[in-house]
């Protein structure tokens, strides 16, 4: 069974938001991870703010919520993946023939025994 890796969000979040003014010293990375959401959906339904932008002090933001946010699709859609790989790899631990008891650092030890009892 072959698994897809599956794609980055690609649609902006635009159903719900909120305004989030900016305190001194925030940036937009930390009001993303804060609201669960990507710097992406902050800059798509900001229009002039790039994922990287610097934001100021006072500067007014909207936010998308954490429901309506396409890094929420990503999660559900990587964890779905992650599911399935995992099953997959339970599904081949099944299958995989059982060790038949060969030890070859017990018999390398033998070995040397063996050699070192020679002289």
């Amino acid at each position: 069974m072959v698994v897809k890796m599956p794609k980055a969000p690609v649609k902006p979040a635009t159903d719900s938001t909120y305004v989030h003014t900016i305190k001194k010293g925030q940036t937009l990375r930390e009001i993303a991870f804060a609201n669960h959401v990507s710097t992406k959906d902050i800059a798509d339904i900001n229009p002039g703010l790039k994922p990287e932008s610097t934001v100021r002090p006072d500067q007014k933001i909207k936010v998308p919520t954490y429901k309506n946010s396409t890094w929420t699709e990503y999660q559900q859609r990587r964890e779905e993946y992650e599911r399935q790989v995992e099953a997959n790899k339970n599904n081949a631990k099944a299958t995989e023939p059982k060790e038949s008891g060969y030890d070859p650092i017990g018999k390398f030890c033998d070995l040397l025994n063996w050699v070192y009892n020679l002289f």
